[in-house]
């Protein structure tokens, strides 16, 4: 039922987000897909873990913003307790307002928006490996 709940309210958020232009960037910070580390990076952890030692890269383009929201409001949502291994981190952020929407992508391509896993989604994958 939370599950539902929290799916209903993004995808509503992301909508009327769009609709009403108040998206105003994406904020991308990544280290190679490839880097290997001894242990698994939490999403929450990420720029702690790589100190600095990420890139950082702020999306403005309105195409891939409302390609991201779009493939963003249609995702099913996997029950699971594990946290993915994160390379990718990307911030959603909207004017007037300091809410955000954080999507993590793996090496292995495993996404969470939100701490919560997506099904493999190579749409979404593709989009975020297009713009990091």
């Amino acid at each position: 039922m939370r599950t539902i709940l929290i799916t209903i309210v993004m995808l509503m958020s992301c909508k009327y987000s769009i609709s009403q232009n108040k998206i105003h960037m994406l904020k991308i910070k990544s280290v190679p897909l490839e880097l290997s580390t001894p242990y698994k990076v939490n999403c929450d952890f990420f720029e702690t873990a790589f100190d600095g030692e990420f890139n950082e890269k702020i999306i403005r383009e309105t195409a891939d913003i409302n390609l991201m929201c779009s493939l963003i409001k249609n995702v099913v949502y996997i029950k699971s307790d594990n946290n993915i291994d994160t390379r990718v981190k990307i911030y959603i952020g909207f004017e007037k307002s300091t809410k955000k929407t954080i999507i993590c992508l793996s090496s292995n391509h495993l996404i969470t928006v939100n701490g919560k896993l997506i099904k493999m989604n190579k749409k979404l994958v593709n989009l975020i490996k297009k713009i990091m």
